[in-house]
This record gives C-alpha cells, sequence and structure tokens, in this order.
C-alpha cells in the first residue's frame, strides 16, 4: 500500500511538474527603462538594456533554439555592433547590423557554407562555348573553354582557359592559367589570365593577349541542375562571353 502510496506521488509530482507552465515577461530588473531580463512568447530570452518597453541598447538573446546574439540593438532590432553564435557556440557571424540584418552577410559561416557548396557544385564541370571579340578592328568570335577549381574558404579559384581563333580556316589555340575571386553577392566571377602554358603563333597583325573575365552564374532553365556562365569583358578587345557545361545532351 505505500508502495503504491509512494508510486502515485511520484506520478503526482512529474505532471504537476510537466503542466507548470513557462512565464513569460519581464523575469527581472526593469524591462520597460532599464537594464532587465524578459522571456518572449517563441521562448527566446533577451537580458540587458531596455528603452520604452524594447530592446536598446546592449544585450543578449538566448533564442529558443540554442543560439544567440549578444551586441547592440536599436527599437527592438539588432543595429550595430553584434556577434551571433549558432546552438553549438560556434561564431556565425562577428560585425555590423542594420534592422535585424547583417551588413556583411557574406561573412556568415552559415552564408558561406552554402555559398561554397554551390560553387563545388557549379564548378564539377568544365564549361565551353564563345567570346565575341575585337580582331585588327573587326569583330569576330573565339571558342572558349575554361575549367575551374575552387581555392580554400575565400570565394578565391583558379584553373586554366583553352581560347581558339580561327584565322582564314585554320585553327590557332591558347591554352593559360586563370587565376580569380567569386562575389558572393552577385555569383559573379572574376578572372584573368597569369601565365601561358602553350599558345600557337598567330599569323601577322595578330597577337595574344592575356584576357580577364567577368562571368555570372545563371541555372540552365535547359537542363535542370545545370549552369550557364555569362557576361561582358572588361577587356577592350573583347565582348560577349557565353559558356555552358560541356557534354551536356542536346
Amino acid at each position: 500500500m505505500k508502495y503504491m502510496l509512494l508510486v502515485a506521488s511520484v506520478l503526482f509530482s512529474f505532471f504537476a511538474i510537466a503542466q507548470t507552465p513557462i512565464k513569460v515577461g519581464c523575469l527581472s530588473g526593469n524591462c520597460e527603462n532599464g537594464i532587465g531580463k524578459y522571456r518572449f512568447k517563441n521562448l527566446g530570452i533577451y537580458e540587458g538594456h531596455w528603452k520604452n518597453a524594447l530592446p536598446d541598447g546592449e544585450g543578449t538573446m538566448l533564442y529558443a533554439d540554442g543560439s544567440l546574439y549578444s551586441g547592440d540593438w536599436k527599437n527592438g532590432k539588432r543595429s550595430g555592433t553584434g556577434e551571433a553564435k549558432d546552438k553549438s557556440g560556434n561564431i556565425d557571424y562577428a560585425g555590423q547590423w542594420i534592422d535585424d540584418t547583417m551588413l556583411h552577410p557574406e561573412l556568415s559561416a552559415t552564408y558561406k557554407e552554402e555559398k561554397l557548396k554551390l560553387y563545388a557544385d557549379v564548378f564539377k564541370s568544365i564549361y565551353e562555348g564563345f567570346q565575341q571579340l575585337k580582331i585588327v578592328n573587326q569583330k569576330g568570335a573565339c571558342s572558349l573553354e575554361i575549367n575551374f577549381n575552387l581555392e580554400g574558404k575565400d570565394y578565391k579559384m583558379h584553373g586554366f582557359a583553352i581560347v581558339t581563333l580561327k584565322v582564314d580556316g585554320k585553327d590557332y589555340t591558347k591554352k593559360a592559367l586563370i587565376e580569380g575571386t567569386i562575389d558572393p553577392l552577385t555569383n559573379t566571377i572574376n578572372a584573368k589570365e597569369t601565365l601561358y602554358l602553350s599558345k600557337d603563333e598567330l599569323p601577322s597583325q595578330l597577337k595574344w593577349n592575356q584576357a580577364t573575365y567577368q562571368l555570372t552564374i545563371y541555372t540552365d532553365s535547359d537542363h535542370a541542375g545545370h549552369y550557364l556562365l555569362k557576361g561582358v569583358s572588361k577587356d577592350e578587345d573583347a565582348f560577349i562571353t557565353e559558356l555552358k557545361e560541356k557534354n551536356l545532351p542536346k
């Protein structure tokens, strides 16, 4: 009988604890105009300075998922200098904020991880296409093949370009190393040729120039899961460049 009463008492205590409501609202201090600790309905807990019943000044927010922001607030929003950490305590972003938004999201670890996954997927293929250019004051075109590789985690890349120019029915080819960076906000590749690996001698009045490339990454609407590279060169003798993944089905 005593055992049954003990079990019943334990069960009652368990359900009483389980059903105890979590307090929402000001937990301590002054949550109007001062320093206080407050639990929101989404279970996020803010501790810091308040103004007009909104976080304002320096404070820390512990979110329900375990992530945390510590830094400046303005009118209830993250504004100023602040640091965001994930639920494991790793720094995701440290820098400036405006109206709850990262001023430089490209520096966020989460953002960078997603972008680098995208670029790794883009650069797993070789790209081929054409580039319009000026040849002896006349507009022409050359075929172009580029192979890119990511370089670390700083949006840097390298690779090589093979350019084939047809003159009077004959093909002339150069192969050059390229280096550059990717702008994660616009998905634009800015690269230049740095060293010739090989080059055919061109006919008189023609010469090879070390080219620069400014290419934006697009999804290929004709081939799901694939990409296109398009852009306008910065070179005064080059114009439009269009590339697609090599060996795609027609």
